[in-house]
């Protein structure tokens, strides 16, 4: 690893990294390279909060729960709150990854979802993954490392991405707690009405492009379906034929313009998709029974009758 970021190290816990997974926050108390500086370990200690190992270099060894446990390079060992441990070096030359932390559940909750019941699994995996040695977790080694690469290297987004690499590294030692036969962390995805999905994508890309000539065609090539699928869509949806729900929008469209009262007929024609002033006033007519120029009219004597009453 980089002298450099072995060096300043303890400038990370100058940040606030805390982050927030749906009503628990994460408190990050201390994050730093541990070196050592020549002395033997730490005698029989205990903190309030969680404390994670992970051994870059070296070897030695940890006393926890009247066991002792030989560390090697790969090694983790993430320690309860309240439990007495004590840690001996071998050489003057081990290098860990250290990170304390704390978690809290907020007061205020929100709705019950699948998201909510995956934040409880993670703290629920976490507590089973406490207070043993996990062998050969060179991925957490590369969350680690990256983390302050990233910290230390300050390109734009570098706290976003800091705090989501911290979330990683927590993720990734409760996911050590899973078995080859554990289901507990399986759980459905939340899902979203599809159809409905589908039909916003369908409307956004009309309305974007709505001066333009738009066909089936175009559009299930831009929102990647088939034209007979976006033909059941748009009509279990809104009862219409897509040619009949693209000139639904247009006509909508030009009554928004006509009611803005800023622009001539021929060019609201050119804004809304039609090939001139007569083809947008045969449609108009054919859709609301009136002309573009009676629209305006009764748009404005609405806009007066509204105003009528504070109209001394």
């Amino acid at each position: 690893m980089d002298n450099t970021i072995i060096n300043n190290s303890n400038k990370l816990n100058s940040y606030n990294l805390n982050f927030v997974i749906d009503n628990f926050i994460v408190n990050i108390l201390n994050y730093k390279v541990e070196t050592f500086n020549g002395i033997d370990g730490y005698d029989v200690h205990k903190h309030f909060c969680y404390e994670l190992h992970y051994i870059k270099s070296g070897s030695g060894q940890v006393t926890f729960n009247e066991k002792t446990h030989e560390l090697v390079p790969g090694d983790m060992y993430l320690m309860s709150p309240n439990i007495a441990h004590s840690q001996y070096i071998y050489d003057h030359h081990m290098i860990e990854y250290a990170l304390r932390f704390d978690i809290k559940q907020l007061k205020s909750s929100p709705n019950p979802s699948t998201i909510m019941e995956e934040s409880k699994q993670i703290i629920n995996l976490l507590k089973r993954s406490a207070n043993k040695i996990i062998h050969q977790q060179f991925a957490l080694e590369k969350l680690f490392e990256d983390s302050y690469q990233e910290a230390f290297g300050q390109r734009p987004g570098y706290y976003i991405v800091l705090k989501q690499y911290l979330m990683l590294i927590i993720i990734e030692t409760a996911r050590s707690a899973i078995n080859d036969d554990d289901k507990e962390a399986i759980y459905p995805l939340p899902t979203r009405d599809i159809d409905r999905h589908n039909m916003n994508t369908i409307t956004q890309f009309i309305l974007d492009n709505i001066s333009t000539k738009i066909t089936n065609k175009t559009i299930a090539s831009h929102v990647y379906m088939s034209e007979r699928h976006l033909y059941r869509i748009i009509k279990r949806q809104t009862g219409l034929a897509t040619h009949q729900y693209i000139a639904h929008l247009r006509i909508n469209y030009v009554k928004k313009l006509l009611s803005q009262n800023l622009y001539t007929l021929k060019t609201i024609s050119e804004m809304s998709g039609y090939s001139s002033a007569f083809h947008l006033s045969s449609a108009f007519k054919r859709h609301t029974g009136m002309t573009p120029s009676s629209y305006i009219d009764s748009a404005l004597d609405k806009y007066q009758q509204s105003i009528e009453p504070y109209i001394e």
